[in-house]
């Protein structure tokens, strides 16, 4: 069971370590308890091992998830952070979890640009899955992106155009003070 003391605990998991590198259990609680001490730089490498062990794409999707959270909390590293999660976007380019971490990054950098690409792959994704719904929310957000953040009222009303051709009724953008 659980050691009331975290600092015995991760000697313990670090001797596991030391006799079997690959021991999953062992790189877990580790995990747990270099967070809670906030040992950031120790948890990177944990995470690294948990990387280069990876023997399946959803190990490697879940260890550069959190690699790409840890360098932007802990690290302040939203470039490493991006670069982890278009990682997880090459081995599962409709990763949920990457797809709103990604899009949530690009606009604390203010990446219009990838953020418009990023927003457009997610329409075509839930194009392709017929999520009219999903589609129309992406859709809405490159609208709103490039009203409000590019000066593109033209490309704005295009898109809405596209989305009231589906939706007739549907209403959320707003350009200029003409509400569309």
């Amino acid at each position: 069971g659980p050691l009331a003391n975290p600092e015995e605990a991760t000697r313990a998991w670090e001797g596991v370590l030391d006799e079997e590198p690959s021991d999953m259990q062992a790189i877990g609680e580790l995990e747990t308890l270099y967070e809670a001490a906030e040992r950031w730089e120790a948890l990177r490498e944990l995470l690294d091992r948990r990387l280069d062990a990876a023997t399946t794409d959803s190990e490697r999707v879940s260890a550069r998830v959190r690699l790409a959270r840890l360098a932007e909390r802990a690290f302040g590293r939203r470039d490493d952070a991006l670069e982890q999660l278009r990682g997880v976007l090459e081995i599962d380019p409709q990763n949920g979890e990457a797809l709103d971490e990604l899009e949530r990054l690009l606009t604390l950098e203010e990446d219009w640009e990838e953020l418009v690409s990023l927003l457009e792959r997610r329409a075509g994704n839930a194009n392709g899955a017929g999520d009219w719904p999903a589609e129309r929310d992406a859709l809405d957000r490159i609208a709103k992106l490039h009203e409000e953040h590019r000066n593109d009222a033209h490309s704005a009303l295009e898109i809405h155009g596209m989305i009231l051709t589906t939706e007739p009724g549907h209403v959320s953008l707003q350009i200029g003070r003409a509400h569309v």
